[in-house]
């Protein structure tokens, strides 16, 4: 099965990055870190190696680019210990263990030095434009962070901390006694299904939890779900059942779904601007959990809020979409210093050597 993820993602407070993530180094047999320019044909070289791969018939994770959902900034087989990865910024990596494990294939090689020469002057307006656009878009999503924020603690203030509690523990004894195998190499793995795009809102979610059994968390203005996951992930890792968090792009702290690998059970917060709408096993209603005459207080001022929150989060897509439009005038000038016929050269003698 292939999944679908991010390995990072823009949010409120700057770009998160959870490649680490991807595949630790102590459970690879080789990494490839990937080098070079913009349009130098790094995520078309990963998506030929997932070709083979599904043509093999081995699973696959795919982690798409926030700034571009079809293209890919890494992918790793966990039948093969492979990791390939774009290391570049805003992610940039080195390898950790070179030769041995990790290697770095350098695009730039492939790059017409002359040709970028008669570009320079070029290149270097658009970079500045494009870090205007940068800027202005950080400064919206900030802004959209601290509503979101805003009506998180609002919602949460009305929690019964005692009744959400025992619904946890409830839940996390269902799970005792389990035989776990330790096999990813960690206890919780941190990585994204959604993202916020220049295109609008991305999620994988739907059909990532599809061979899982899904508990749906029932929930108003998903009041409790954060708190609910987050302490259920803890419980999980102390009784040895490793798990996979998937953090809120909105809110980087908070946990959307916790994903229970070797089990196949995830818990899924319902609801929220991704719009989980995948298949749902037993739900579990939070409500028990909620102080009603509380939360009423305080309902207008969320919904108020709301409005303004959409009005701004449509302005970080705007301003992104016009960053990625400079990008793109980048990436068509290097794109034409490239020598893409040497690229499939190496391409096809990397993927024969797998």
């Amino acid at each position: 099965m292939t999944r679908h993820m991010f390995a990072g993602v823009s949010s409120p407070v700057g770009f998160i990055d959870y490649f680490d993530n991807i595949m630790p180094v102590q459970k690879a047999r080789a990494r490839y870190f990937l080098k070079g320019a913009s349009g130098g044909g790094k995520s078309t070289f990963m998506k030929k190696v997932v070709t083979e791969i599904e043509r093999r018939g081995l699973d696959a994770e795919l982690f798409h680019c926030a700034n571009d959902a079809q293209s890919l900034d890494a992918v790793a087989v966990d039948a093969l210990g492979l990791c390939i990865m774009d290391a570049t910024a805003p992610h940039s990596r080195d390898p950790q263990i070179p030769v041995a494990t990790d290697t770095i294939i350098d695009f730039a090689r492939f790059l017409d030095r002359g040709k970028l020469a008669a570009h320079k002057s070029i290149i270097e307006g658009l970079l500045h434009d494009k870090k205007i656009l940068a800027d202005k878009a950080a400064r919206y999503f900030a802004a959209v962070g601290k509503i979101f924020a805003a009506e998180r603690i609002a919602g949460e203030a009305a929690l019964k901390e005692t009744e959400l509690e025992n619904l946890v523990n409830g839940q996390a004894k269902n799970f005792a006694g389990h035989k776990i195998l330790r096999c990813k190499g960690y206890n919780d793995r941190k990585l994204f299904l959604n993202a916020v795009t220049p295109e609008g809102l991305v999620s994988f979610a739907d059909d990532f939890f599809a061979d899982c059994t899904v508990h749906g968390l029932h929930t108003v203005e998903s009041i409790g779900a954060n708190r609910f996951l987050a302490s259920l992930q803890k419980k999980f890792n102390n009784q040895g059942i490793e798990t996979e968090s998937f953090y809120n792009p909105l809110d980087p702290e908070k946990i959307e779904y916790l994903h229970l690998p070797q089990l196949k059970h995830a818990f899924i917060a319902i609801g929220g601007i991704f719009e989980y709408r995948g298949k749902i096993d037993e739900r579990i209603d939070l409500s028990p959990c909620i102080n009603t005459a509380m939360f009423n207080r305080i309902k207008m001022d969320i919904e108020h809020d709301s409005e303004l929150f959409d009005m701004l989060l449509e302005k970080v897509m705007d301003a992104m979409l016009d960053t990625k439009a400079i990008h793109a005038k980048i990436e068509n000038i290097y794109i034409t210093a490239m020598d893409f016929d040497r690229v499939d050269e190496m391409t096809e003698k990397f993927i024969k050597a797998l």
